[in-house]
């Protein structure tokens, strides 16, 4: 009888647990997209406009200029919604009022009509708007926190029990302040960091599962190259870079598994259409800017080596390009203590479990978010702090997490209970900050300060709703997907010998459950 008991309750607690943890997720999304107001996310000027006059788009929402093909009109909220950008001390309550309703009356040259941008993101966000700038604006940041906690979960679900934190953990690790900030915002880097986060871990684990899983693994990696390749042209080379890591990673399985194969040919050709019809592509030949090297470009590249950590990191809040939004939300030094140290300590545990061609993917990923900066900062002759942001590397660094993450065989990351709830306390405590410091900014400006984000309030979106409210239960609700998530590392698999193999090898099937 109380076997019974206690093997209902195990069912129910593998049922419920996961509910729970999508629950808390899509709190912590709502929390970030409640934190700032529309046109707060980097290039919204750019983005916004782009949103309305998607392809596709009405007469009702976006107009043509007669013999003006660079110009459309759209309503002056969309066009014209940045008044606090660069002033910290300025809230978003400069902005028009909220019950205002849209009418095109604002002519712009600002906009993705001439196809800079893969159109794929836009026409996605333009199905959410409404005659309601504030309503549109909401619906579709929390459309962009569903789509990528549905993406996540259904990896961790359709994943391998050993890879389940490869699915998850590399997401938390890297995600504050920058991560979450993008992801529940209407720019296009949301659709690039969450598909590079789970691109190349469908297609790695699809070689270890059979049946309905294999083909759920290969479905969700073809979706990512569309929802990558089709948010920037950047993307798509992540995209095939996500391949040709796996290709690595896979070597000796690569003949066994044929049709994996053509699934990545697949995602390959999908990142090259995205990639040669847009504009964005000519920014890899030609760089940045067109403008004389003011230094020597050997000069120039020194300079900017000693600088590259800012940009490795810079979307964890470390140095002076450790800001959100248009660079003008600045965090405290301490969240950087919390965040990057979680991230360190994590992947330095992680490098103890190793093998030739994971710590060739590594080496692979290491060279990349070097050069790949560099590169561009050169061809456009500028130092690290202009044109180049962390966001653009950003994919590779949850990447490469990811990848140290990786069990070799039945070798597994492993972190004691104490190293697992240090990093859940310390990611908690960072984004505790991370989010009081964006609402902050946003509902009262940087000239305030206090526990009571409501104390002397001017801007907010939902007057009935307290903002403090808004940051507790979401900063709670991230320490739960946090203890969670960390927790994961430190159980042994059922399946798991307990031995240490040196070397990978195919593991076992693993059936449907």
């Amino acid at each position: 009888m109380n076997s019974n008991r206690g093997a209902r309750r195990g069912v129910l607690a593998q049922a419920v647990g996961p509910v729970l943890l999508v629950f808390c997720a899509l709190l912590v999304g709502a929390g970030w997209s409640l934190a700032s107001p529309p046109g707060s996310a980097p290039d919204d000027n750019w983005h916004l406009p782009s949103i309305w006059c998607a392809p596709g788009s009405s007469a009702v929402h976006c107009a043509m200029v007669p013999d003006h093909p660079e110009q459309r009109i759209v309503p002056s909220e969309v066009s014209g919604s940045t008044c606090f950008v660069q002033d910290p001390t300025k809230s978003g309550a400069c902005q028009y009022d909220m019950d205002g309703k849209l009418v095109l009356d604002a002519p712009t040259t600002t906009g993705n009509w001439l196809h800079s941008y893969p159109p794929a993101f836009y026409i996605f966000m333009h199905r959410f708007i409404t005659g309601d700038f504030y309503a549109s604006i909401l619906l579709m940041r929390l459309a962009n926190v569903f789509l990528t906690v549905a993406s996540i979960g259904l990896l961790a679900w359709l994943v391998p029990r050993r890879l389940r934190a490869v699915a998850t953990v590399p997401v938390l690790l890297t995600s504050i302040p920058l991560g979450l900030s993008l992801l529940a915002s209407t720019n296009p880097s949301s659709w690039t960091y969450f598909s590079a986060a789970t691109l190349w871990v469908a297609l790695y684990a699809s070689f270890e599962v059979e049946g309905r899983r294999r083909w759920g693994l290969w479905a969700l990696a073809l979706v990512m190259a569309v929802t990558g390749s089709g948010s920037r042209a950047d993307s798509a080379l992540f995209c095939v870079m996500a391949v040709g890591l796996v290709l690595l990673l896979r070597l000796p399985l690569l003949l066994r598994h044929k049709s994996t194969l053509l699934v990545m040919a697949g995602c390959v050709a999908i990142a090259a259409v995205f990639f040669i019809t847009a504009g964005q592509a000519t920014a890899v030949s030609d760089g940045f800017v067109a403008a004389p090297p003011p230094t020597p470009v050997f000069g120039l590249t020194i300079a900017n080596i000693q600088q590259l950590p800012v940009l490795w990191f810079g979307s964890l809040g470390f140095g002076f390009m450790g800001s959100i939004g248009w660079l003008d939300t600045v965090f405290p030094p301490l969240l950087t203590f919390f965040t990057l140290g979680a991230w360190a300590g994590v992947v330095f545990a992680a490098l103890r479990v190793q093998s030739w061609f994971k710590l060739a993917g590594l080496a692979a990923l290491a060279f990349a978010i070097t050069i790949y900066p560099l590169y561009l900062l050169a061809k456009s002759h500028l130092p690290v702090g202009q044109g180049f942001q962390p966001r653009y590397v950003l994919p590779i660094l949850v990447i490469l997490t990811g990848v140290a993450l990786l069990p070799v065989a039945h070798d597994r990351v492993r972190l004691s209970r104490t190293q697992a709830l240090v990093a859940a306390f310390a990611l908690s405590l960072a984004q505790l900050i991370a989010l009081y410091t964006q609402i902050r900014r946003y509902v009262t400006g940087t000239d305030r300060s206090g526990f009571d984000l409501d104390k002397g309030r001017e801007w907010w979106w939902l007057p009935a709703v307290p903002a403090t409210a808004v940051w507790l239960i979401a900063s709670a609700a991230f320490a739960v997907l946090c203890v969670a998530v960390f927790t994961t590392l430190t159980r042994v698999p059922d399946d798991a010998p307990r031995r240490r193999v040196a070397e990978p090898r195919e593991t076992a099937q693993e059936q449907p459950s």
